[in-house]
């Protein structure tokens, strides 16, 4: 996967990470929520562009 891929997949998953994490902070009201699901969502976008989520064939 090339650079400006890797970075649009980066920025598109900001996105649920403000609103996700916005609304968990409202709704609890804790950091520690907020933080669970940023850490949560890092490792997610981190072992999607890591390629490990492939079906085992190459493109």
């Amino acid at each position: 996967m090339d650079l400006p891929r890797k970075l649009g997949i980066l920025i598109v998953m900001m996105v649920p990470g403000f609103v996700i994490g916005g609304a968990l902070w409202d709704l609890t009201h804790s950091w520690i929520a907020v933080w669970i699901w940023e850490i949560l969502l890092a490792i997610g976008c981190g072992y999607f562009l890591a390629g490990r989520k492939s079906s085992g064939r190459k493109a």
